[in-house]
């Protein structure tokens, strides 16, 4: 007894030291997997703190992207304010040269001709021109004198040739009084086409001003938004990564969306270049030695017809859109109603045999008049022994008869 109990004994130490022995290698390789869970949660945390370094970079430089965007937008702006006035002011400049000069050879031209209506006064009042020089001298005669535009006196004598003299010098100085009119009246006409050169180019300088401020804070705010909601973009993945993990992020529709939006926005710096370029290669074809038109200089003062060409595009574009947009709504309501049209014709030509065939007046009515002639007047005798209620009824069937080709007819006219 004591034997087999101590075989019971050693068999359960043996089996105690098999399970402690299982117990330690089970701590083991719990320890080992702690080293690896502790190392991996050093390595996720690195990558975490990197991205978030990396994200927050990015996020700097988005935000210098976009001041320095808006800082060039305002520089632009003055710049196109100050080449607005400079050709508004150069405008003026070569409209008041060019009146100047036409007021110059007119002014010029009516000397002349004052001039010679002098010089033809003169030659009149010389005893040379006359056809006896003795002709003033003579007792019968009485002088008399007449003062010239000059204020220089000319005497006369009282025969035919002398009276001819003075009607002369009289239409001429009757010629140079229109002369003097019409110069007043081109000046005061030069003077209206002054004031409204300079009210219109300030009307035009005025409206490109608008539009182009509508436009730059339109783009501001398209760029605002995009700032905005790439921002969202970034607090949406920050969340994803400190709810599910760094293996659950969704980083590649994020990164797909900023690749769209980069090609976008290339595409339309292309477009701007190349509209910025022909006008400096057409510019450039007038007169040479101009700054690229990539640089900081190059200005709208630079068109053809001396405005912002490139605003005047933008602004087409935009019409042209705006334009396109309004006929697409407009055809599209012109369908619906030739479809309506079209559905009351069905129903009109659908009602119309019926109610023909219904009608008893039908008959007689079309084998004396047509629809649209008048009825026959009946006689009085008639109208006295009619009752009213029959003359009622059959009014109101030729009324009812005639409305259908009426409404059809007009359709007809106003369809085509």
């Amino acid at each position: 007894l004591f034997r087999r109990d101590w075989k019971v004994t050693a068999q359960k130490a043996e089996e105690l030291a098999l399970e402690v022995e299982r117990l330690e290698t089970e701590c083991d390789v719990k320890e080992a997997q702690k080293g690896e869970l502790e190392t991996r949660i050093n390595e996720i945390t690195c990558r975490l703190d990197q991205l978030r370094a990396e994200s927050s970079t990015k996020i700097t430089d988005l935000t210098e992207q976009l001041n320095s965007s808006t800082a060039s937008a305002a520089a632009f702006e003055q710049d196109l304010k100050k080449t607005q006035s400079a050709l508004a002011s150069a405008r003026i400049h070569v409209v008041v040269f060019a009146e100047s000069e036409k007021r110059a050879v007119a002014e010029h031209e009516m000397g002349l001709m004052r001039e010679q209506l002098l010089q033809n006064a003169s030659l009149l009042a010389s005893p040379h021109f006359s056809r006896a020089g003795s002709m003033r001298s003579e007792n019968g005669r009485q002088p008399f004198s007449l003062s010239g535009p000059d204020g220089n006196s000319v005497s006369f004598g009282g025969s035919s040739s002398d009276l001819d003299e003075i009607a002369l010098i009289l239409r001429q100085q009757q010629m140079i009084n229109d002369l003097r009119m019409r110069a007043e009246q081109y000046q005061r006409e030069n003077e209206r086409l002054r004031n409204v050169v300079e009210a219109s180019s300030l009307v035009d300088s005025l409206e490109k001003r608008t539009s182009l401020r509508s436009f730059e804070s339109h783009k501001l705010q398209e760029l605002e938004s995009a700032y905005s909601k790439m921002k969202l973009e970034f607090e949406r993945l920050v969340a994803e990564k400190a709810d599910a993990g760094l293996e659950n992020m969704n980083v590649k529709l994020l990164f797909d969306r900023l690749i769209e939006d980069n090609d976008r926005r290339r595409e339309e710096s292309a477009e701007l270049r190349a509209m910025l370029s022909t006008r400096f290669e057409r510019q450039s074809l007038l007169a040479g030695g101009s700054p690229r038109p990539d640089s900081g200089h190059w200005s709208a003062g630079h068109s053809d017809d001396g405005s912002s060409d490139l605003d005047e595009e933008l602004c087409l574009e935009r019409q042209c859109r705006q334009l396109k947009a309004l006929a697409e709504n407009l055809n599209r309501v012109l369908m619906d109603r030739n479809r309506e049209i079209e559905k009351l014709e069905k129903r009109l030509l659908e009602t119309t045999p019926a109610f023909v065939s219904s009608s008893p007046a039908y008959s007689t009515f079309t084998t004396d008049r047509s629809w649209w002639s008048s009825p026959p007047t009946p006689a009085p005798s008639e109208c006295g022994t009619r009752p009213l209620a029959d003359r009622l009824s059959e009014m109101c069937e030729t009324v009812l008869f005639a409305a259908p080709s009426v409404i059809a007819m007009w359709l007809a006219y106003n369809k085509g």
